[in-house]
């Protein structure tokens, strides 16, 4: 990695919000606009050199039209100023989720590293970001008091840590606005990158076999119910458990780490 990016940005936070608002078509312009936040501290003279490094150090492309397309698009959105001949001005991040119109308490930590597999890291991170949600929710009591209506105590322990840890390829293809099957495959693709893990999902619950509809009901048809046709055992098969390797922070941690 270029020196010259460690000098002024080691980390930025990136807001999830503004993952989740790029991701479907503009990723590749946060991936640039991050590039020059790594590079500079309000104001970045894009020389020739310099662009190429942008070009073959950080973002990995190797197409001049990519860099220069996303250059006008982050100008023209106002995500960056510009002064001719070559002077680029950044805006922040508060900035940048305003003109989006998008607002979120989440943030996660990105390195300069991470800019070159910048896809699976944003799916890592609204991932990562969604599993965090659902652990909140679940403190929630009212939540709580309608799994505990629907299954005994012993298996409400097991359907909390299930729930908590799970995002499934149908709500990710919802969030995205992409298909099932493509929601997967990143999935799959945030994991071989190291940015989580995923393991398989499947464990017996105490459930009467009269609780199984409710328990369905319950939780939207993300888990697949299996009742053992002859010992009467009730085997609960679900999306991937994941376990996230980045880090995330929290509005309120951030209001003193302003970038």
């Amino acid at each position: 990695m270029n020196k010259v990016i460690q000098e002024y940005y080691p980390t930025l936070y990136v807001p999830i919000c503004l993952l989740e608002k790029c991701f479907k078509r503009r990723l590749r312009e946060l991936q640039v606009y991050l590039a020059m936040k790594f590079y500079c501290n309000g104001r970045l003279e894009l020389t020739s050199d310099l662009k190429y490094t942008l070009l073959e150090d950080v973002i990995l492309v190797s197409s001049w039209k990519t860099i220069n397309t996303a250059l006008k698009k982050l100008v023209e959105n106002n995500w960056i100023g510009f002064k001719p001949p070559n002077n680029y001005y950044p805006r922040s991040f508060n900035t940048v989720c305003q003109l989006e119109n998008c607002n979120g308490n989440q943030f996660v930590e990105c390195a300069p590293d991470f800019l070159y597999s910048f896809r699976p890291f944003s799916v890592a991170a609204i991932v990562s970001a969604e599993i965090k949600k659902h652990k909140n929710q679940l403190k929630n009591k009212n939540l709580k008091s309608r799994i505990e209506e629907s299954a005994n105590g012993g298996s409400c322990q097991s359907i909390l840590k299930l729930r908590s840890d799970w995002m499934s390829a149908n709500m990710l293809s919802s969030k995205l606005g992409i298909s099932k099957s493509r929601a997967h495959e990143l999935k799959q693709e945030a994991a071989k990158n190291g940015y989580i893990s995923i393991k398989a999902n499947r464990q017996e619950l105490s459930l009467q076999t009269s609780e199984v509809g409710e328990f369905r009901k319950l939780y939207n048809g993300d888990f697949w119910i299996e009742p053992h046709p002859k010992t009467g055992k009730v085997y609960v098969r679900g999306p991937d458990i994941i376990t996230s390797h980045i880090r995330l922070k929290y509005r309120k941690y951030m209001e003193n780490n302003r970038t």
